[in-house]
């Protein structure tokens, strides 16, 4: 089935950010996929001199997906964006801005993570509020698209880090009832080879989402995941806690 996004905001001007933009290009051009727009996104306004300035949103990258949130008229049903693996913890950024936004006033700010996922490799921030997690113990290649077959060990991938991230999450959850915790977990998906995508439908489903849960002003921790079959990183602020 040939791919048809409506615009492609492609985040970073870093080398690996460029690369995207040339595959998706050329895919545009052999008929791969068909999209109407493809842009990159990057505050740096020196950073992107091989791309043509009409292709390029200058902005941090917080900043534009708030700015999208906001203008309905950049808006459409089928906008991707591709993440920067080389950020930090973006939608934490914005989930956290968000909540400032939506409840005023309230005391919201990062908080420790203490639920246990136990992944081969996970690293914490200095303040433990955002956790780095994966199933691989080795450098993998930034291009690697998580195939069924795992390139380094040669064996089966058994194993799908963003289910651990739900399942996890709601096992934990469970044992401490007495605190409620609400997970938004994005999903990468393959756009094309190594390149992955967040549908912008799902940060504007789970925005109202938070929008509408804090009408309630309970406390509350809140947990952003964004993660792809190997790879994740979690983010949490507490509300009142």
């Amino acid at each position: 089935m040939t791919l048809a996004p409506n615009t492609i905001y492609i985040l970073g001007a870093n080398q690996l950010s460029l690369s995207y933009y040339d595959r998706i290009i050329r895919a545009k051009a052999h008929r791969e996929m068909r999209c109407k727009n493809v842009l990159m996104i990057d505050p740096n306004v020196h950073a992107l001199a091989d791309v043509d300035a009409a292709c390029v949103i200058r902005s941090s990258y917080s900043q534009f997906v708030l700015d999208y949130l906001k203008d309905k008229s950049l808006q459409h049903p089928n906008d991707i964006f591709v993440p920067d693996h080389n950020a930090r913890h973006v939608m934490f950024e914005v989930f956290l801005n968000l909540a400032r936004q939506y409840s005023p006033g309230s005391h919201i700010d990062p908080s420790p993570i203490v639920l246990k996922y136990n992944t081969p490799f996970e690293h914490k921030s200095p303040d433990h509020s955002v956790l780095a997690l994966s199933y691989a113990t080795w450098t993998c290649p930034a291009t690697c698209p998580e195939p069924q077959v795992c390139p380094h060990t040669g064996l089966d991938r058994n194993w799908d880090l963003m289910r651990l991230i739900q399942e996890e999450t709601r096992d934990n959850t469970n044992q401490q009832p007495q605190t409620h915790t609400d997970v938004y977990a994005f999903e990468c998906q393959q756009l094309l080879d190594e390149i992955s995508y967040i549908p912008l439908t799902d940060v504007q489903t789970y925005a109202a989402r938070l929008e509408a849960s804090l009408i309630n002003k309970g406390d509350r921790r809140v947990i952003i995941a964004t993660s792809s079959h190997c790879h994740g990183i979690l983010g949490q602020f507490t509300l009142g806690l």
